[in-house]
């Protein structure tokens, strides 16, 4: 990481050579590995196995990269290249695959970017584990009003479903069943749905759907549907 703080500083200037200029959404790096390193993870993620467990900037090093950036004109931000937001300094690490959500931490995270842009037009976020939010409801609920508090709207959390079907959820070890899918979506939902200034939703849940896993039957794509006719219904 501190390699990567380097870089990403001294990086920053190359922002006006990009086609879109200052208009670029810049995806800021914000950990490495996955809690979810402890049985192997999803069968089809290079995650677990090339970087191993969670390795996190610190709230101060990206707040500097960020500085660099907006010193260069940026305006438009994510918070990426994470397996899980909700479990950015979680408690936890390396002895669960559901680690418990710090909603300081998190929160301590937005801030630093707001701090260092204050005038920033977007502020997004990445991937979540709808298992972790299903398996601790209280801090996931405090981490969600953090997002829609300091995030920008239109903002969704990029919810690792894969698939509806439970013989295929065992036999990829994907990390959540199509209830803690849904219980997530509820979550999210309750707390983000309002709609902010620009008119859009300031937080909704997406769910990520991957075909061609192991174990999949014709049965499954009825299965996904199943789940997102349900979820539309809702």
């Amino acid at each position: 990481n501190s390699e990567l703080d380097t870089y990403a500083r001294a990086g920053a200037c190359i922002l006006p050579q990009h086609p879109w200029g200052t208009e670029a959404t810049v995806e800021l790096e914000t950990s490495r590995g996955c809690p979810r390193a402890l049985s192997g993870g999803c069968s089809f993620c290079i995650e677990p196995e090339t970087w191993g467990l969670p390795s996190f900037r610190s709230a101060k090093d990206v707040q500097a990269e960020v500085a660099a950036l907006a010193s260069e004109g940026a305006r438009h931000f994510r918070l990426g290249r994470q397996s899980c937001i909700y479990s950015h300094g979680a408690h936890g690490i390396g002895d669960t695959e559901r680690p418990r959500p710090d909603p300081a931490a998190v929160g301590q995270l937005l801030r630093a970017v707001r701090t260092a842009a204050p005038d920033l037009a977007t502020l997004h976020v990445d991937n979540a584990n709808p298992a972790v939010i299903a398996a601790h409801p209280e801090e996931a609920a405090s981490v969600t009003k953090m997002i829609v508090r300091h995030c920008t709207s239109g903002n969704i959390a990029a919810l690792g479903m894969e698939s509806a079907d439970p013989a295929v959820v065992k036999a990829n070890n994907l990390n959540a069943e199509p209830e803690e899918v849904l219980a997530a979506c509820r979550l999210i939902n309750r707390y983000g749905a309002e709609r902010g200034k620009n008119g859009l939703p300031r937080f909704l849940p997406g769910i990520n759907v991957v075909f061609g896993l192991l174990g999949e039957a014709s049965e499954t794509y009825e299965l996904d549907l199943a789940f997102l006719r349900g979820l539309l219904d809702e």
